[in-house]
């Protein structure tokens, strides 16, 4: 496995955890990038 894809998996990850605690500490809320 390469460097970038070890990479996007890792942000993948990450934005995905992200996701889903801001879904359920503001419910209702759009995510503002």
């Amino acid at each position: 496995m390469g460097l970038n894809e070890l990479c996007k998996g890792l942000i993948d990850t990450i934005w995905d955890h992200s996701a889903r605690f801001g879904a359920l500490d503001a419910p209702g809320e759009t995510i503002n990038t």
